[in-house]
């Protein structure tokens, strides 16, 4: 029903396509985001997504890899868990 997305980037391919082909067929709301420095790996595949519902947050400080950004040792994840729970409330 949506996508929640931690970290994306092209890591791999899978039937020979790329992870931004696949995101332009993703119609759910969507919710990217990752470190702060992860930004750009991911920014061009969020420019395809034809999504009316997309959310993509970038922490005010640098952030963590992945889903781990939820962790509660997570210095921010508080920041984190704000924005999932904004997007999710919005559905």
């Amino acid at each position: 029903d949506a996508v929640l997305a931690f970290s994306p980037g092209e890591y791999f391919k899978f039937e020979n396509k790329r992870i931004a082909d696949y995101a332009k067929e993703i119609t759910q709301p969507v919710f990217i985001t990752s470190a702060k420095s992860e930004e750009r790996d991911w920014s061009a595949m969020a420019k395809v997504i034809p999504s009316k519902q997309a959310t993509y947050f970038v922490p005010q400080d640098r952030g963590v890899h992945g889903s781990s950004a939820l962790h509660e040792a997570t210095a921010n994840s508080q920041e984190y868990w704000d924005a999932v729970t904004a997007f999710l409330k919005a559905l």
